[in-house]
C-alpha cells in the first residue's frame, strides 16, 4: 500500500496529516469518496487529532471483520502509541494485523510495539521480516540494533545504528542508543560525541540529557554534568510520565564531591517518583551516612531488608553501620548473613 509505506519513513510522532490519512483510506476500501464511509474515515481523522479515546469509543460501531475496518483499527493503535501507550494500542494493531496480514506498515508498527514493552526477541524476528522487504528502512535497522543493543549484542546493535544513521542522519532515537552502547562500553568521548548529536536533534529528551550528564561525569566534567542533570530535571517536570534517573544521578554525584545535604534531596527527590526502589534507598542510605544520620540510614536500610531480605548490598551496609555504632553483635550477624549471600 502507498500510503502505508510513506508513513513508514515518517516519525511515529509526526508520520499522518489529513491527506496520507484520505490516501489510506482509499487504498484499503478501494473508494474514491472518503464520505462513503464516514465512521472510518471519522475514527482515522480522530487517531490523527490525538482523540484516542474517542477514536476507539467510535470505533465500537465498525463490523471488526470488515476489511474496509483496517485503516481505522490501526489509526487507533498509532494514536496511542505515540502517547506511548502501549496496552492500549496493541488489541487493536492486532486486529489490524489479523485484517491485513501481508502489510508491511503493520509489521513495522508491531515490532516497535513489542521492543517498547520489553519483548526484544519477538521485536527483533519481527523487524528481521520486515528489513527483508524494506532493507532501506533506516527506522527499522534502528530498532533492529535497538532490540540487539537490548540482548546484549553489541557489535549487530553497532552496526545496525550505524547503517540506520547512514541511511537517515536526522534520528535522535539512533544517535542516542549508538550512544548507551559507547557509554556501555565505557567510550566515554564516543558516547558523549553522540548524545551531543542526539540533543541537537531533540533537545527535550529528558533521557538524552541525563546521558549526557553521565559521560561528562565519566570524562571528569563535572560541573558540565550536573549542568546536563538539572537540565533532564527541568525538561522532567513538563513530563506526564516522570524518571527518577536525573534526580538519582545528580544526588550520586554530589555524593561523590562530598556535598552530603544536595546528595539528600536529589536522592529524596528520586524516591518520590518511586518510593518502593531499594537503589534509591541503599544509596539515599549512603549519603546519610555520610552526613551523620545514622538514626535515618538505619532505619532505610532495615526497611530494605524487611521487603528484601536476600539483599547483600543492605545487610553489608547494615553491618558496618552498626560496627562503627559499637553494636558489634549485630552488626557480626549481617555480616555473616552477607557473606553467606555472597556465595549464592
Amino acid at each position: 500500500m502507498v500510503a502505508m509505506r510513506r508513513w513508514q519513513r515518517c516519525r511515529l510522532t509526526s508520520c499522518f496529516n489529513g491527506s496520507i490519512l484520505f490516501v489510506l483510506l482509499v487504498s484499503v476500501t478501494g473508494q474514491t469518496d472518503p464520505t462513503s464511509d464516514s465512521r472510518v474515515r471519522d475514527t482515522i481523522q480522530l487517531g490523527a487529532e490525538r482523540q484516542c479515546a474517542e477514536a476507539a469509543q467510535l470505533l465500537k460501531g465498525i463490523d471488526e471483520n470488515s476489511q474496509t475496518a483496517a485503516p481505522a483499527f490501526y489509526a487507533v493503535a498509532e494514536c496511542y502509541m505515540k502517547r506511548s501507550e502501549w496496552k492500549k494500542a496493541e488489541p487493536f494493531l492486532d486486529t489490524f494485523l489479523r485484517l491485513s496480514p501481508q502489510d508491511t506498515s503493520g509489521l513495522f508498527l508491531k515490532s516497535y510495539l513489542l521492543f517498547r514493552t520489553s519483548r526484544y526477541e519477538q521485536s527483533l524476528g519481527l523487524i528481521s521480516s520486515y528489513i527483508q522487504q524494506q532493507p532501506n528502512n533506516s527506522d527499522a535497522h534502528k530498532i533492529l540494533g535497538m532490540d540487539y543493543y537490548m540482548l546484549g549484542k553489541q557489535e549487530e546493535a553497532e552496526l545496525e545504528l550505524k547503517r540506520a544513521i547512514e541511511l537517515s542522519a536526522t534520528d535522535p532515537e539512533a544517535f542516542y542508543y549508538l550512544g548507551r552502547l559507547y557509554f556501555t562500553r565505557n567510550n566515554m568521548p564516543a558516547a558523549l560525541s553522540a548524545f551531543q548529536k542526539a540533543i541537537q536533534l531533540d533537545s527535550s529528551s529528558v533521557r538524552v540529557q541525563n546521558h549526557l550528564g553521565q559521560a561528562l561525569e565519566g570524562l571528569g566534567q563535572y560541573e558540565s554534568a550536573r549542568k546536563a542533570y538539572l537540565k533532564a530535571i527541568e525538561l522532567d517536570k513538563e513530563q506526564q510520565a516522570k524518571s527518577r534517573w536525573p534526580y538519582y544521578n545528580l544526588g550520586s554525584l554530589y555524593l561523590k564531591q562530598g556535598q552530603f545535604p544536595e546528595a539528600i534531596d536529589y536522592l529524596r527527590q528520586s524516591l518520590r517518583h518511586n518510593p518502593s526502589w531499594t537503589e534509591g534507598k541503599l544509596k539515599l542510605a549512603r549519603a546519610l551516612i555520610s552526613a551523620g544520620d545514622s538514626g535515618g540510614a538505619r532505619a532505610l536500610l532495615l526497611e530494605v531488608i524487611a521487603t528484601e531480605p536476600q539483599n547483600a548490598t543492605a545487610h553489608y551496609q547494615l553491618a558496618r553501620l552498626l560496627s562503627n555504632l559499637g553494636e558489634k553483635e549485630q552488626a557480626a550477624q549481617h555480616y555473616q548473613q552477607f557473606e553467606k549471600l555472597k556465595k549464592q
